[in-house]
């Protein structure tokens, strides 16, 4: 069984004969854009899709035997040079960019169902000009984040750039500097008085 379909998926490319199209959003600091591989504008998941037919091409996904993904680029042909200009323009780097496979219901003209195939962010925009202009987009695959170091810190201060009433670190200078005798009933190097067996653990007060 292949990974991710759901009945509907299986049921549509059991067919004889089955329509797919590919389906992109591109989250733009401008605005979300969303195009499709066929033409006209189809509705999904109650958005619209705008159809670039054979104007569009996308690179093949290929995956590593490990749990890396690579990279693809997608471009877009035949576009007027004033909108490409400002698409360029535009800080796209870090946005999320997202693929879907879909089957294509000829009959309703709409969208049957549909799977992810690729999840990433945007890295560059290249542009190239002529009496029309080609864009080609850059996307990093979503996995390209477990080679990232991880530079965020059990510290009271790294804590509270995301959380600043939190307290829930302030102790961790006390706790990394205590020495704790464990199952001793002396006094213990945190100031604390013999435990007896009647009397309750000690706690430390702020």
């Amino acid at each position: 069984m292949s990974r991710g379909l759901s009945g509907i998926l299986l049921a549509a490319f059991g067919d004889n004969h089955v329509i797919t199209i590919v389906l992109i959003e591109l989250d733009f600091s401008s605005g979300m854009q969303r195009y499709h591989s066929g033409v006209g504008v189809i509705s999904y998941g109650g958005n619209d899709y705008t159809g670039v037919g054979s104007f569009g091409n996308i690179e093949p996904i290929v995956e590593d035997n490990g749990v890396k993904m690579k990279g693809i680029r997608v471009s877009l042909q035949g576009v007027d040079t004033t909108v490409a200009d400002l698409s360029v323009n535009e800080a796209i780097q870090g946005r999320s960019a997202v693929i879907h496979m879909a089957a294509y219901d000829y009959d309703t003209a709409g969208v049957t169902d549909a799977f992810e195939i690729f999840s990433g962010y945007m890295d560059t925009m290249e542009l190239t000009r002529g009496t029309s202009a080609t864009m080609t987009l850059s996307i990093e695959s979503i996995m390209t984040q477990f080679d990232l170091p991880n530079i965020r810190r059990f510290s009271s201060e790294d804590h509270k750039e995301r959380y600043p009433t939190d307290e829930f670190f302030d102790l961790m200078p006390v706790i990394n500097e205590a020495e704790i005798s464990w199952g001793n009933n002396t006094a213990g190097s945190m100031g604390y008085g013999p435990i007896d067996d009647d009397s309750s653990i000690p706690t430390i007060e702020r």
